[in-house]
């Protein structure tokens, strides 16, 4: 957790959150919870338990380049 906060920090002080800095921070996040899919993009149907939110579709959970609002800056 703590090479996690340290890489946040990080990238929070350069102030640029791109697609690799979020799937690195998705690596560090999940490598102790399943590292087959720590840091990419999953490839099959998500269900979290206990959560009413329903999970996109493994095809449409790309970030797109230009259309995300938050997407190099902050």
């Amino acid at each position: 957790m703590r090479k996690l906060m340290n890489f946040m920090f990080s990238v929070f002080q350069a102030r640029r959150i791109n697609e690799q800095t979020v799937l690195k921070m998705h690596g560090l996040f999940y490598q102790n919870i399943e590292l087959e899919y720590a840091g990419r993009y999953w490839d099959v149907r998500v269900l979290i338990t206990g959560s009413q939110y329903p999970v996109a579709a493994p095809q449409t959970t790309r970030l797109r380049t230009g259309t995300a609002g938050w997407q190099g800056s902050l």
